[in-house]
């Protein structure tokens, strides 16, 4: 997916603007897919964090039983960043 990604950014061709909002559509399908798991863990029992990896911490909005990763904080920024490089097109 990156790749086609990557492709459709920098290859030459028609349809640039249109190429771009392709691409940052992928991207928004991959972020989507993983906050779509994130509230969806009750149904299967996940967890927010590997309880044999780093630590987690209480983030800075929502209930107070919520720890989060590193993963959730990552995915939470790359994709404010995705939606302004996306209004900036």
């Amino acid at each position: 997916m990156a790749l086609i990604a990557l492709g459709l950014i920098w290859i030459k061709g028609q349809l640039e603007a249109e190429r771009l909002y392709l691409a940052g559509g992928l991207a928004a399908a991959m972020y989507g897919a993983f906050f779509v798991a994130m509230l969806s863990r009750p149904i299967y029992g996940g967890v927010l964090y590997d309880e044999n990896g780093y630590p987690p911490f209480r983030p800075p909005f929502g209930p107070a039983g919520w720890r989060w990763d590193v993963n959730v904080t990552v995915f939470t920024a790359m994709s404010a960043i995705l939606l302004l490089g996306l209004a900036a097109i």
